[in-house]
């Protein structure tokens, strides 16, 4: 509405993306609340020149009030931020009554004051952000100027009971986004039962073979030389088998990186330690990863979801679905009970699922995890029935 118009249209195309459906409400006219709201994002905007019409509408400054205390996810930029507190000062110099979600009043000064672009540190862990992180123009915990030489506290963070809730004030970055987005989706899971093994194993069904052929017979009709585009032309009929239709769809595009670590790594076969799964996962989580930029180039988003890492828990960005804290040394004892194989694969069902529901329409699947492929190794040795030395290549 007019009091909060302020929103960067590539921040909210990005939270579309990663799964949030977006609906407008107007704190200004609306009396409540949308129906099924997961969590509440509140642009920059211009509070000061309605204000007297927001301390009019109670109704809605007291639903926010009662979201925020029961433990929804609420993002307050600018301000957005200012409605967030107890009071804020209208143009007309009265001060007029807010949510107040946190405590402390909004007032003009006679000049501007930390205007600008900043580099932003947090001070404290987060919903959304680990102490020490940084992130460009925004604002958090502690703001530095671009030219380094003026340091500013610019922002406010609340924790409800159960932890989840928190406004702040800052630019949304893609790592941000995704935790965000976690967040929200962490509300309605924890209620939500994942689908079961058995289940899952009950709804495989084959690939369409009317959608493989028919998708061959167009690329056929194609004027090229038949099968002219080769392993391409091939992939895209499998893409049409899987999705069960000829016209294929990718639009939608997304890379899950099931993130674990080894026990074996003990046995000292790797040159890293385990630590180095956890800053990779935490950098893909971030969208700073290589591999993150080359997905980018196709289109593609790349989720990381930690299955098992031994190192920090609930990175942002990183989707959590641990099992454990780590597999054992197999080279002493079974690496895993049987189940935590079982949540191991309910993991994937559940990953795939969010994929599902997200839109994805073309999906891949990679791991991350240092002393994976010793692990890989082994599995293929015993499977296959061939000696380690047949499975195992030099590095």
């Amino acid at each position: 509405d007019e009091a909060f118009c302020f929103y960067y249209q590539e921040n909210l195309e990005l939270l579309r993306e990663l799964g949030a459906r977006i609906i407008p409400f107007s704190p200004l006219r609306d009396e409540k609340l949308p129906e099924q709201t997961d969590g509440i994002l509140l642009g920059g905007g211009y509070p000061e020149l309605y204000a007297a019409e927001l301390g009019e509408n109670r109704s809605m400054r007291e639903f926010i009030r009662r979201a925020a205390e029961e433990g929804m996810p609420i993002l307050g930029e600018c301000g957005g931020y200012l409605y967030l507190l107890e009071e804020l000062e209208g143009e007309d110099g009265n001060m007029y009554p807010m949510a107040g979600v946190f405590s402390g009043s909004g007032k003009r000064e006679e000049r501007l004051r930390h205007f600008g672009y900043v580099t932003v540190q947090t001070g404290a862990d987060s919903s959304y952000l680990k102490k020490g992180q940084q992130i460009r123009d925004g604002g958090s915990d502690g703001g530095q100027k671009a030219s380094g030489r003026k340091k500013m506290a610019c922002h406010a963070h609340q924790t409800s009971g159960d932890g989840r809730f928190s406004s702040s004030v800052l630019s949304l970055s893609p790592g941000v986004c995704r935790t965000v987005c976690q967040g929200v989706h962490g509300v309605r899971t924890e209620e939500e039962q994942a689908m079961k093994l058995e289940e899952a194993i009950n709804q495989v069904k084959p690939a369409s073979r009317e959608a493989a052929e028919a998708a061959r017979k167009r690329w056929d009709s194609i004027a090229k030389p038949l099968n002219g585009l080769g392993v391409l032309e091939e992939d895209i009929v499998r893409i049409a088998a899987a999705q069960g239709r000829a016209e294929v769809s990718l639009e939608k595009k997304a890379i899950a990186v099931m993130c674990a670590d080894n026990g074996i790594v003990a046995e000292g076969v790797t040159q890293t330690g385990q630590e180095v799964t956890s800053i990779v996962a935490g950098n893909m989580g971030t969208g700073q990863s290589c591999v993150c930029l080359m997905a980018a180039c196709a289109g593609a988003q790349v989720i990381p979801v930690d299955v098992g890492m031994a190192g920090e828990e609930n990175l942002p960005g990183v989707l959590n679905r641990r099992v454990a804290a780590g597999t054992r040394n197999f080279r002493k004892e079974p690496a895993m009970t049987r189940e935590q194989a079982r949540l191991a694969l309910e993991a994937g069902i559940w990953t795939a699922e969010l994929f599902s529901k997200r839109g994805i329409r073309l999906a891949g699947s990679g791991e991350m995890g240092i002393g994976n492929t010793t692990t890989s190794s082994a599995v293929a040795s015993v499977m296959l029935g061939l000696p380690p030395e047949e499975v195992t290549g030099r590095g």
